[in-house]
């Protein structure tokens, strides 16, 4: 009892703007409070405070539907958009999956354009001695969403460093950018996560970007 009622003061607090959840919550607090006090707890009871249970879940199912439709953008069009402003780059291989229906992603589109615009500049940076200036962007379906691969064929990650550089205030260059730490972060508050998949010597590097897809559990 004390863990429905401790869920409902946080649910309240979480999700105000729902007018129907929160007249379920009043109504189950009642209920609760009502067991709790001594009152004769009845199979009937119990099958009420149940299928109320039920209609708050399918609420509050819907009303996350809801929050992250407000706040999603279509992870391809933001990708094209943002490579537009990177015409440094001599090649860029964009590689989707044909026919695959890309859902969209639970991250608002500036904060995704930010981010990867973070990436296509350290892409850039890693490659600055080089003429060839080649990087590789793909994205496919997931399970939860979608995974977004950024490859350069750059300078490389040093293997003794490759653990570091998602750490705050971690930096190998004097940059006033978003930082790795920063886009994690903001990625991880809409779901999302970004790793460092492999970093060889002059060969370059390759991260991948994991963002929730709106309807995905």
């Amino acid at each position: 009892i004390y863990s429905v009622l401790g869920m409902s003061a946080r649910l309240k607090q979480t999700r105000p703007k729902s007018r129907q959840a929160q007249k379920l919550l009043k109504i189950i607090e009642r209920s609760l409070d009502s067991l709790y006090s001594g009152s004769k707890v009845t199979p009937k009871c119990l099958k009420n405070l149940k299928e109320l249970l039920l209609r708050l879940k399918n609420e509050l199912v819907t009303l996350r539907r809801q929050t992250e439709r407000a706040v999603s953008c279509d992870g391809t069009e933001v990708i094209a958009r943002t490579l537009r402003h990177y015409r440094e780059f001599t090649e860029v291989k964009f590689h989707r999956t044909p026919g695959e229906k890309v859902p969209l992603v639970v991250v608002p589109g500036e904060v995704l354009s930010r981010i990867l615009g973070e990436m296509f500049q350290n892409a850039l940076e890693a490659m600055d001695h080089l003429e060839q200036k080649k990087l590789d962007v793909s994205v496919r379906c997931t399970t939860t969403g979608v995974e977004i691969r950024i490859r350069d064929y750059g300078k490389g990650i040093p293997a003794e460093i490759q653990d570091k550089i998602f750490e705050e205030q971690f930096s190998t260059k004097n940059s006033t950018g978003l930082g790795l730490y920063h886009a994690r972060k903001l990625l991880r508050k809409y779901g999302g996560e970004i790793r460092l998949l492999q970093s060889n010597r002059n060969k370059g590097s390759l991260f991948g970007i994991y963002l929730k897809g709106v309807d995905h559990a």
